[in-house]
């Protein structure tokens, strides 16, 4: 695996923009994405990162997808620059999506308790997912 040392940043998202459709429409679209690729050194993203990011405080629908794309963004430019072992592709999109599923059942729950109130004894919403 090869590192990227910050100063070839600029060629290895060129690459990476040109690989990935998906990349160059995000780039296009919203190039604070670029300058956070840049700003964390292409760093991949921890499951505790992604945790946090989706936290308390604005709309839960705004800041999923903010991290997906943020996290997606990462993790193919990480993957198609040889930074990313296969096992680090298959970790963080299973963090992403640990991630995404609690916030989404912790938002759930509190809308459901703003409306009927507190369920009685140890009772939460259970979300069974399976990837594909």
């Amino acid at each position: 695996m090869t590192h990227d040392s910050g100063s070839g940043f600029p060629e290895a998202f060129d690459r990476t923009r040109h690989l990935s459709h998906f990349v160059a429409r995000a780039a296009s679209a919203r190039p604070r994405v670029l300058e956070e690729l840049r700003e964390r050194g292409a760093r991949a993203y921890s499951a505790g990162e992604m945790s946090l990011a989706l936290g308390p405080g604005g709309d839960l629908g705004t800041r999923l997808r903010a991290l997906r794309e943020r996290v997606m963004v990462t993790l193919a430019h990480r993957d198609l620059n040889d930074l990313a072992s296969l096992d680090e592709v298959f970790e963080t999109m299973t963090a992403l999506a640990d991630a995404c599923l609690a916030a989404a059942a912790e938002e759930a729950h509190r809308r459901a308790v703003e409306v009927h109130g507190e369920p009685q004894g140890n009772q939460r919403l259970i979300v069974a997912a399976l990837g594909k």
